[in-house]
């Protein structure tokens, strides 16, 4: 099911902010959010090329975490 697996994206790659925000500092953090960040963003303007509304929307939501 669609819904599942966009739960499933927006739960790992808040958890891996999660987890970075926790265990890393300084500059080791800051990379791995911003490799994240570019991750996020990359897959949002696939969705906004198939026209995924619902996908950007959860996408929107993991660059609130930031």
């Amino acid at each position: 099911c669609i819904r599942d697996r966009l739960y499933t994206t927006w739960y790992f790659q808040r958890n891996r902010i999660l987890f970075c925000k926790r265990y890393l500092r300084g500059t080791e953090l800051e990379e791995a959010l911003r490799l994240i960040l570019v991750e996020i963003r990359e897959m949002k303007r696939r969705a906004v090329e198939k026209g995924d509304s619902r996908k950007c929307s959860y996408l929107d939501e993991l660059e609130n975490f930031f």
